[in-house]
């Protein structure tokens, strides 16, 4: 996205309009979701808030991946302004996502447990976890790189589409899983 940027706008002014345009429509979204994610949480339940950020971060990411697939067969990406806002729009609803919907149903899931339970869930989940993410994003990006040859996106990107997409439904198993143990913790 930032080479799209650098390459779109001609002056160091109109990225700087860009970026300010980005982070105010980001924290309206933010705001925003935060409100939607409160009364979903009352009115749904846990599991349809808390799969709400995989769902989104799916769509998103398989969409971004198959935009050099669709540059061959059609003039999507021949209009810059047009992918660039779509790819801004993304970005921003990942972000109001995560924070307004994934981040609390994940604090709600330590509430049931014991206090030696939280400590040690939160350890593995933000210390060890986050870290094995995005060491992991960079190897499999390296054996996609390595494996296409290049390190060119569109070359790349046909594989990081598979990766993702097991990755992807692991993680919608892994949140069904969690969905039925805070449901049993929770009732009890």
């Amino acid at each position: 996205m930032r080479n799209i940027i650098l390459n779109h706008y001609s002056n160091e002014r109109a990225v700087f309009t860009f970026w300010g345009s980005f982070f105010m429509g980001k924290g309206l979204l933010v705001i925003s979701a935060n409100v939607l994610s409160r009364a979903l949480l009352k009115r749904v339940g846990w599991f349809y808030v808390a799969i709400t950020t995989p769902i989104v971060s799916i769509v998103s990411t398989h969409f971004v991946l198959t935009i050099p697939g669709l540059q061959q067969f059609s003039g999507l990406t021949g209009n810059a302004q047009f992918l660039l806002w779509v790819l801004t729009i993304l970005l921003q609803l990942n972000f109001a996502v995560k924070y307004a919907f994934f981040d609390p149903t994940k604090e709600m899931a330590y509430i049931p447990l014991t206090d030696h339970e939280k400590t040690f869930g939160k350890t593995v989940a933000d210390g060890i976890g986050s870290r094995v993410g995005n060491i992991g994003s960079g190897v499999l990006q390296t054996i996609a790189i390595m494996i296409a040859s290049g390190s060119d996106f569109a070359e790349i990107a046909p594989i990081l589409l598979s990766i993702c997409s097991i990755v992807s439904l692991g993680w919608v198993w892994a949140m069904r899983g969690l969905s039925k143990t805070y449901k049993i913790m929770t009732e009890e």
